[in-house]
């Protein structure tokens, strides 16, 4: 994925999806469909809109590429941690 210039997820349905919030914290850029949890710092496209879908990665990819950021840091793996957390309590 470091080596992306863009990661896109496209759901239908979704949740707080990990590899939006792993893309992120690599510094890459993220296009996902506005549904489910997204974080700060994700485009997002109508769900279900192929050509919202297609523009926002044009604008995305026309601004070139972000900051490459050094890797996840302590604080990204503690907040991944909380996610599985949760997920196991609402599954219990």
């Amino acid at each position: 994925m470091r080596r992306s210039a863009l990661f896109v997820r496209p759901s239908l349905a979704d949740g707080d999806a990990v590899s939006v919030r792993e893309a992120l914290a690599l510094g890459i850029s993220v296009v996902a469909s506005a549904t489910g949890t997204r974080p700060p710092g994700v485009v997002l496209f109508r769900t279900g809109d192929a050509g919202d879908l297609a523009a926002k990665i044009s604008r995305v990819l026309e601004a070139g590429p972000v900051t490459r950021a050094p890797g996840p840091s302590k604080d990204f793996f503690a907040e991944l941690l909380g996610v599985y957390r949760m997920a196991a309590e609402e599954c219990a």
